[in-house]
């Protein structure tokens, strides 16, 4: 199971942990928003780092980068744009297709575009 949570101490940073680590968001730390793009970057990034590995492919560094406005009402992200930029190497046409579809098998990824149902309860 994933688990996070937040504890704020009314100061507007947002002090994270989870299963594994801890860290902190808000003013003066990561955006919420930045770090949930981050947190989709690095999901894709884990399988991007396994896709290549498995076909061998060579590498220097891959960056995975993804960014998004609200949309007009400022209810949600709009489209988010994710690129993968694989450093020192020539991948052709399949390959870059192949990548695609391997990636997508991200938990993160899969999650937003299925827009998953939140409840939220207050306790």
């Amino acid at each position: 199971m994933y688990q996070a949570k937040i504890v704020s101490r009314g100061d507007r940073k947002y002090h994270a942990t989870t299963r594994d680590s801890h860290f902190d968001m808000g003013v003066g730390a990561s955006n919420p928003v930045d770090a949930l793009l981050a947190s989709l970057c690095a999901c894709l990034g884990h399988y991007v780092g396994d896709f290549l590995r498995e076909e061998k492919i060579g590498f220097s560094e891959y960056v995975v980068s993804a960014d998004s406005q609200l949309t007009e009402d400022q209810s949600r992200l709009a489209d988010i744009q994710v690129a993968v930029e694989v450093k020192a190497a020539s991948l052709d046409a399949t390959q870059k297709a192949d990548m695609v579809k391997y990636i997508s098998k991200c938990y993160i990824y899969q999650t937003l575009k299925a827009n998953s149902k939140i409840m939220l309860t207050v306790v």
